[in-house]
């Protein structure tokens, strides 16, 4: 496999239908009242939320990398012990394809080009520009904290 293929799997691309239905389903809802589609809306507003998506997948990849979660112990083919059942979705790090800098770095990557494409789009949007903050600036670090920081008592929290 080659580094493209790895930094591919490790941004989890099949999970990113959960960004985009919220995005398709405000433009369908929003058509009738505007009477217009702007496709450069549609475009911004796609690549932002992806591009977040993406950079949360790679620091949920990262943390449960550093955190033990995601190890090798996880990674053999012996189901017996309940302990070692595979729960892992990415395994660049665990099997040495990207390093964690690597990883961090994508993040990074990829959160500056998503908060560049909602600047372009608080200038073609018709949304007011602190409605947008709102929904960006809340939804990037609320997609860090989730997987790097309080992740893990919020997870148990949704479970109470």
């Amino acid at each position: 496999m080659n580094t493209l293929e790895n930094y591919l799997i490790a941004v989890r691309p099949w999970s990113f239908s959960t960004s985009m239905m919220p995005v398709l389903l405000g433009s369908a809802l929003a058509y009738p009242s505007l009477r217009a589609m702007s496709i450069i809306v549609l475009l911004l507003t796609s690549i932002s939320a992806l591009c977040v998506h993406a950079a949360a997948n790679l620091f949920n990849t990262y943390y449960d990398y550093m955190h033990g979660v995601d190890t090798p112990l996880n990674n053999n083919n012996n189901k017996e012990n309940i302990n070692d059942v595979d729960t892992i979705d990415d395994r660049t790090l665990i099997e040495g394809l990207l390093k964690p800098n690597d990883v961090v770095r994508l993040g990074l990557i990829l959160y500056a080009i998503g908060t560049i494409a909602f600047l372009f789009l608080t200038n073609f949007s018709q949304a007011k520009e602190p409605y947008l903050a709102i929904i960006f600036f809340g939804a990037l670090p609320f997609s860090f904290l989730y997987t790097g920081g309080i992740g893990n008592y919020l997870f148990i929290y949704l479970f109470i």
